[in-house]
């Protein structure tokens, strides 16, 4: 039962908070982990994502795809253009680039291609997840 409240608890709390317009990165620090990829061809990453939709999800992965002209996205909301800026600035120090952003709002990786595997494995290691993998067992 307890489980069963606590399930209801975050769907609530993700469903409130996906429709809403994300202006900053720090409007999802502490509730999800991000995945951000600066790539001229974001279909294939995207298609890869979206094969592991379900690791994703479990792991509390907002994922944006940025190309020149496009920005792909599992958020729910709406993005807005400060968002896409702050994130270029911030983020993007070369043109091929994954950024794996932690729920504390840290780079945890850079790196010049994104394998989810090795991503994946790296989030399983940080104490947050840990704990959350303790808690769901």
């Amino acid at each position: 039962m307890r489980a069963l409240i606590t399930l209801a608890i975050a769907l609530l709390s993700v469903s409130t908070s996906a429709d809403k317009t994300l202006q900053n990165i720090d409007d999802l620090v502490w509730k999800n982990r991000l995945i951000l990829v600066w790539s001229n061809n974001i279909a294939a990453s995207k298609q890869q994502l979206k094969l592991e939709a379900v690791e994703v999800e479990d792991r509390d992965i907002i994922w944006f795809l940025f190309s020149e002209s496009d920005v792909a996205t599992n958020y729910q909301g709406e993005l807005t253009e400060e968002f896409t800026e702050s994130a270029k600035q911030f983020f993007q120090s070369t043109d091929n680039q994954v950024v794996l952003i932690g729920k504390d709002g840290r780079v945890k990786e850079r790196d010049s291609q994104m394998l989810l595997d090795s991503l994946f494995r790296k989030i399983d290691r940080m104490p947050m997840r840990i704990n959350e993998m303790e808690r769901y067992d």
